[in-house]
């Protein structure tokens, strides 16, 4: 599911995501996760993972859980 006022930009999604209200995704690859309202999400590779609302999460791989407004940016 894809909330109608949700933002996919260059992004390949699914299996099995669930996109909530104004959440951003922008070049990344989520499978099989759940990105809540207002979240943001960018230069990611996500699988199996839960990114809480209003979360900013950038430049991160692999499996990710994290809580309602956090910051997550995994610098290479």
């Amino acid at each position: 599911y894809i909330a109608p006022s949700a933002s996919v930009e260059r992004s390949v999604i699914g299996p099995y995501v669930s996109i909530g209200d104004n959440a951003r995704i922008a070049d990344s690859v989520v499978k099989n996760s759940i990105i809540a309202d207002g979240a943001q999400v960018s230069r990611c590779i996500l699988e199996d993972s839960l990114v809480g609302a209003r979360a900013i999460v950038e430049r991160h791989s692999e499996h990710l859980n994290v809580s309602d407004s956090s910051i997550a940016d995994v610098s290479q």
